[in-house]
């Protein structure tokens, strides 16, 4: 078992700012629209039982230190709002407390605890179940999903680590404020902090220093020129009350909270794809011979299949729900919606003069023809392929890779309820017109919302919205017990290559985790898992949904046919 010479748990303070100085750190208007959420994830890693914990906890602590001192400095701050304007920002106060970060080092390796942790073997064993890794024992004990606002003016921490220790590995629960990070963000953040440990833990193995950082790259100004406009009083400014684009809205009050789903009424899932599948999927949704399911020869990604497939077994067991039984369900033309949050880092116009290019010059594809490095692509995407990398050219379009900010955009694909549900094709091993049908409504949906032109409109009415945006936008959907659903994809996220921080006993990162129960019909598309994963490892789905529909979920006929469930 892994030896320490100091007590667990514990907590250690590192020392990340001058204690003498303020720092203010400005945030975006895409980042204004996403609520004081944590984004927390676990990243769980192997250890041999002959390792130096001590040295371990030590690195990893200074990598961190690195990270929140010298680049990502905003790390150690907390969110604000301007109680006159709403502007939303992060700052860091002065004071010796506010100059250091604390983490917190957690021992589950006892097995007197009730419920005692499941050792590494057994994670692995079952693919990293969701009842293991969505314990609360895993993150800080500060950490909540919906943080409140201090009173005392604190504000929310931008940051919070805890390590955890288990009966052969170790687990990292991080959470950082989605106000400030997304997930291609929080990617960017990890690989740094573990390159930074990597060069401390084993520095004869690791010889070559992490690259220089670009700073250049934190700046969140190009995705603010909307605001300038407005606060001059130039045209960029509209009418809030006519939203320009239909999968969001402003209220001027304030966003409501529904009363969501109690916790013991929720269930989580974990569905694999296996990559033979996928291809079979994607063959599904290909022309059909006599031209059926519309598009001519229109390309449709992976992620836009099993998108489609998703979005179709879900709403399905909810039908239920809303007492729709498949008679009535054949005639209903409800408009029902699948919101995708895409990632527009590519796409987005950084200057009001920036060409309104069509979205089908810079959309991407999986098929290996593009200009990128091949792992680019977007945290919430429905490609997995190459993109074009954002010009310099001066075109004003497109921020860098590494950018960490909210480079997100909601796209709403409708389709009338009976469309959606249309009966497949008997053979799973044919195209499918009605299937088809689903994806190319998904890649039309995608193309209409990343095109520049479109973000453009977007910027100029979050930037009229009151506060900009902050706490008065949300999106247009019913999503928390209704008929609609959330698809998020970070499968091309690189947490598997790169959040390896040298000490793990075979290899870096083995299971990413989302770490605290999942909303109401929302579901992730994690990325491939890599060391210990089988050779026709494919695409792990995680999905929170009411138990009720959960249960009828799981017995879909149409999932069971494309995926099976982990980790029971």
């Amino acid at each position: 078992m892994p030896h320490s010479s100091k007590p667990l748990p514990r907590t250690i303070e590192i020392d990340v700012a001058d204690p003498a100085t303020e720092e203010v750190f400005p945030t975006s208007l895409l980042d204004g629209i996403m609520r004081k959420i944590y984004n927390p994830v676990t990243l769980t890693y192997s250890l041999d039982d002959a390792a130096d914990l001590e040295k371990i906890i030590s690195t990893t602590c200074a990598g961190l230190q690195t990270l929140m001192r010298d680049e990502y400095r905003f790390l150690a701050a907390s969110v604000h709002e301007d109680p006159t304007t709403g502007h939303s920002f992060a700052k860091r106060s002065r004071g010796a407390a506010q100059s250091r970060f604390t983490i917190h080092v957690n021992d589950l390796r006892h097995t007197t605890t009730t419920p005692a942790f499941p050792t590494y073997a057994a994670l692995a064993a079952a693919h990293f179940p969701v009842s293991a890794l969505e314990d609360p024992r895993l993150l800080p004990p500060s950490f909540t999903p919906f943080p409140a606002t201090p009173a005392d003016g604190s504000g929310i921490p931008v940051t919070l680590v805890q390590l955890n220790v288990i009966r052969g590995g170790l687990i990292i629960g991080l959470a950082i404020n989605h106000r400030v990070v997304d997930a291609r963000g929080l990617d960017a953040i990890v690989a740094r902090w573990a390159a930074h440990t990597r060069a401390l833990f084993a520095p004869n193995v690791y010889a070559a220093p992490p690259p220089p950082f670009e700073h250049a790259e934190l700046d969140r100004e190009p995705l603010n020129w909307a605001a300038a406009e407005v606060a001059k009083g130039k045209k960029s400014k509209v009418d809030w009350r006519d939203p320009a684009v239909p999968s969001m809205r402003c209220l001027p009050d304030g966003a409501p909270t529904g009363p969501g789903v109690k916790p013991e009424d929720m269930a989580s899932r974990i569905w694999h794809v296996s990559a033979s599948k996928l291809a079979a999927l994607k063959a599904r949704a290909s022309v059909a011979e006599d031209g059926g399911g519309g598009g001519g020869d229109a390309w449709v990604s992976t992620n836009d299949c099993l998108t489609a497939l998703m979005w179709r077994c879900i709403t399905r067991a909810r039908l239920a729900r809303h007492g729709i039984d498949a008679v009535s369900c054949a005639k209903d033309t409800r408009p029902v919606k699948l919101m995708n949050a895409i990632d527009v880092r590519a796409y987005v116009p950084t200057t009001p003069a920036a060409a309104t290019a069509a979205s089908s010059s810079f959309d991407s594809d999986d098929s290996g023809s593009g200009s990128g490095s091949g792992t680019e692509g977007s945290d919430t995407d429905s490609d997995t392929g190459r993109r074009p990398r954002p010009t310099s050219s001066g075109n004003g379009i497109g921020i860098p890779d590494a950018y960490p900010g909210n480079t997100v955009m909601f796209s709403h694909a409708t389709l009338p309820l009976n469309t959606l549900l249309s009966p497949s094709s008997p053979s799973p091993s044919s195209p499918d017109p009605a299937f088809r049908h689903v994806a190319l409504a998904i890649r039309s949906a995608i193309s209409y919302y990343r095109s520049p032109s479109t973000l453009r409109r977007a910027l100029s009415w979050i930037a009229s919205c009151p506060g900009r945006g902050v706490g008065t936008i949300e999106m247009d959907f019913d999503v928390v017990l209704g008929l609609d659903v959330v698809a998020t994809s970070w499968r091309v996220l690189r947490a598997y290559e790169r959040a390896d921080f040298g000490w793990s006993s075979d290899g870096g990162l083995k299971a990413l985790r989302w770490a605290a129960p999942l909303f109401d019909g929302y579901c992730f598309f994690y990325p491939t898992r890599k060391a210990g994963a089988g050779e026709d490892e494919g695409v792990e789905v995680y999905l929170g949904l009411e138990r009720g529909c959960m249960e009828r979920l799981v017995a879909d006929p149409e999932l069971r046919e494309w995926a099976e469930v982990r980790g029971e």
